[in-house]
């Protein structure tokens, strides 16, 4: 049901509670007046914030939500959004006008008084009218500084509240106004699902904007906009660099169906809706939204172009380099090979060799396996035995870059560092790289679109390896380049299988193998590196509804266990910042989310005091706070996945009162680096104590605590739980409800995506 909108005046507070940061929310209650003039009303509104966060006596704002009937109060407005109103009349006006910079109360009074309360409309349309006032260049420039804001107020309040009517919440209202700007209205009318294109919106939520504007639910704009979203969906949540033209046809017809039934929209009407996708999948090819490709002997393959266009360069570059000679000769390589035989085995050797002497290869192995020790031993072989050749060093994220540096004894960016990725430009700057060997590391990370961003700039003189674990997690974005090259090997592939690190017996590295072959992780005698503790499964027997009880009961009861644990490693000397708890899912006792509530008493418990930044719906940023970003945010050069710490919370803007951002400090291949973040940016990071098993790739911690029920039965796979293990450098203990470990090991995820980088590359390979 869409929010109901009121304009009204803050009147006085009448209660405010401040929230804790652990679960309890701020709140408070005003009274406020809505009307005109003398048929003016007075209510008391009630929101989850605090008093201060309203604005001050006299101030209009606009309220978002519904009415409420309160036992002891009565009706009452419950506000999901209280945000600041352009002021109606002269006396607000002047009001409004005495807070903006370079502008007095008496500056403002002579404005209102002379010109009445249109003066800054006025203003825009004929500056000269303020001549006559006898103002300073400074204030009259101030005057007209502050009409150009005080209209684009208005513009974002109409859209805002044309936003809430829609049905739209205050955050979503926001993404809009930021998107669209003044043209929201018009271009959300034409075109609804103009919306799915926006970042954390999608296809049923411009669906209920459409519906609410009354949108024929089987129109040519719906059904391609269902064809974007299933194949969107496809690519950026499921992985797949494509979807088989009538998979995709399926999917878009059962989103219709499914919306169908559960809100009314298009019922009945299934028959046009499906003989309509066909014509609407014409037309987004056409207008080049998708690309559709010849595949296998009777299939077809849609794309998103940009997902068309890597696989194709990948695939080409894949078979170009294939087969073709390295910096020096097998002969020599394997002499340069012999001059590290004292840290090298045989399969480490070769490795090296393989490197020096191909175009292109591939070294992958698991934990302790000596991935780190022949990359040293390549950069060492290249600078001591092959005069100094210029070496590039990259990887995925800031963390994984900072690691390989120092393993490395050489400078490593992130790839988009390395390719000099311009925010303004939104474009890599760097055309050909320079270097003559180029080194990337954590490549199970690297999705298809980036493989390609970097394997297209690799000039022909530059000779690559590609260094990662094919066992781990498919990357969070679209395609597995990484694994289906070392899988399928597509180039020169080195695997190593002997395990070094801590010694053959480390506990860690063994239940990496155990895992890898099907055999659930367990504790070895004597090596402290693993423990695991086990929580009853509750009987299969039970009512469903008991069962679920005392699921919830369990699963609270590790949730607890984990806070312990992570105490117990904090008693032991551990850093708060070498402990990462990991779990599959963020819902939940055991979800990411809730973990976190319950971890950062325990890993910043005085992060409160040195500062505070609200976010919507009452959870809170402190300063020291571990955070995650959630999105690829090219104009910071931050991307999904990359751990920082809140640095700083930056002060209000002047005549405001809230912060207005805060500042993460990231960790890069160069060092430290702080980027900024402004209020309406917040939603972009979350705190990380706790974090998905997903979107930890790339990241090793001393210490890792993994807590994982049949609440994930889904994800329980291999690679799972192997991605887990190898996260740890030195302790893992695991939580776990009865049976999970073993389905998850005996449970193999054969990397089902929709890519072929295989086919593509026979295809454009030289007959």
């Amino acid at each position: 049901m869409p929010a109901e909108v009121l304009s009204a005046t803050l009147l006085r507070p009448l209660f405010s509670s401040p929230g804790d940061g652990n679960g309890r929310r701020p709140f408070s209650v005003w009274a406020v007046a809505a009307g005109e003039g003398g048929a003016s009303q007075e209510f008391r509104a009630v929101a989850e914030l605090e008093a201060a966060a309203w604005g001050s006596e006299g101030d209009e704002v606009i309220l978002a939500g519904r009415w409420v009937e309160h036992p002891q109060y009565g009706r009452q407005f419950r506000a999901e959004s209280v945000r600041p109103a352009a002021p109606r009349d002269a006396r607000g006006l002047a009001r409004w006008l005495s807070h903006q910079q370079g502008i007095g109360p008496a500056t403002a009074q002579k404005v209102v008084a002379a010109l009445g309360a249109g003066a800054l409309e006025g203003a825009l349309e004929d500056p000269s009218c303020l001549d006559a006032l006898g103002l300073a260049r400074p204030q009259r420039e101030a005057v007209l500084a502050a009409a150009r804001a005080f209209r684009k107020n208005r513009e974002r309040e109409e859209v805002l509240v044309f936003c809430h009517q829609v049905g739209l919440g205050p955050a979503q209202a926001e993404a809009v106004w930021r998107r669209f700007g003044e043209r929201a209205q018009e271009v959300l009318r034409d075109d609804p699902w103009a919306l799915a294109e926006l970042e954390r919106f999608g296809f049923l939520t411009a669906d209920s904007v459409a519906r609410a504007l009354g949108v024929d639910p089987a129109s040519p704009a719906r059904l391609r906009a269902a064809l974007r979203h299933g194949l969107s969906q496809a690519t950026w949540e499921e992985g797949h660099a494509y979807l088989p033209e009538g998979d995709l046809l399926e999917r878009a017809f059962m989103l219709l169906r499914e919306t169908g039934l559960k809100t009314g929209y298009g019922r009945g009407r299934g028959v046009e809706c499906r003989e309509g996708l066909g014509p609407a999948l014409d037309a987004l090819r056409t207008a080049g939204k998708v690309v559709v490709a010849a595949g296998p002997p009777g299939e077809l393959r849609v794309y998103l172009p940009r997902l068309r266009w890597a696989e194709a360069a990948v695939a080409e570059w894949l078979a170009k380099r294939r087969g073709a000679l390295g910096l020096v000769g097998p002969e020599e390589a394997r002499a340069l090979a012999e001059r590290f035989r004292g840290r090298l085995d045989d399969a480490q050797a070769a490795a090296v060799a393989q490197a020096l002497s191909s175009a292109a290869s591939v070294l992958t192995g698991g934990p302790g396996t000596g991935k780190t020790t022949c990359t040293q031993a390549v950069v060492a072989a290249l600078a001591e035995g092959l005069d100094l050749v210029e070496v590039a060093l990259a990887a995925p994220t800031g963390r994984a870059a900072r690691r390989l540096a120092e393993a490395a004894g050489l400078g490593a960016k992130t790839i988009h560092r390395l390719l000099e990725y311009s925010p303004s430009l939104e474009e890599f700057r760097v055309e050909r790289l320079g270097a003559r060997f180029l080194i990337v590391d954590e490549c199970s990370m690297v999705d298809l679109p980036l493989m390609a961003e970097l394997l297209t700039r690799v000039p022909d003189w530059c000779f690559v390896l590609l260094v990662g674990d094919a066992d781990q997690l498919p990357p969070v974005g679209p395609g597995c380049p990484f694994h289906e090259v070392a899988r399928k090997r597509l180039l020169p592939v080195a695997r190593l299988e002997r395990v070094y690190r801590q010694g053959e017996g480390s506990a860690i590295a063994v239940n990496a193998g155990e895992v890898n072959a099907g055999r659930p992780p367990r504790p070895i005698p004597g090596d402290p590196g693993y423990s695991q503790r086990l929580y009853p499964r509750p009987p299969q027997g039970l009512p469903e509804q008991r069962r679920e009880a005392l699921a919830r009961e369990t699963r609270e009861k590790m949730a607890s266990d984990v806070v312990e644990a992570v105490s117990a490693l904090l008693r032991e000397g551990r850093a708060p910042g070498d402990i990462q708890v990991l779990v599959p899912i963020k819902r939940g006792p055991i979800g990411a989310r809730e973990l976190n509530e319950r971890l950062r008493g325990v890993l910043n418990p005085r992060g409160r005091e040195r500062g505070v930044f609200r976010l919507p719906g009452g959870r809170e940023l402190w300063v020291g706070d571990r955070v995650m970003q959630l999105v690829n945010d090219y104009s910071k050069l931050v991307f999904n996945g990359e751990i920082g710490e809140v640095a700083e919370i930056l002060p209000p803007r002047p005549g405001e009162r809230e912060p207005a951002g805060f500042v993460v400090r990231f960790e890069t291949g160069e060092g430290p680096a702080d980027v900024r973040y402004g209020r309406d940016e917040a939603g972009e990071v979350a705190l990380a104590y706790a974090a998905t098993v997903h979107k930890s790739q790339g990241c090793e911690f001393p210490a890792v605590v993994l807590a994982v029920g049949w609440d994930s039965y889904m994800l329980l796979r291999r690679n799972l739980i192997y991605t887990t293990i190898t996260r740890a450098r030195e302790r893992l203990i695991v939580l776990a409800e009865e049976g999970a470990l073993e389905r998850a090991a005996a449970t193999e995820d054969d990397l089902v995506r929709h890519q072929d980088l295989e086919g593509a590359a026979r295809a454009v390979a030289p007959s």
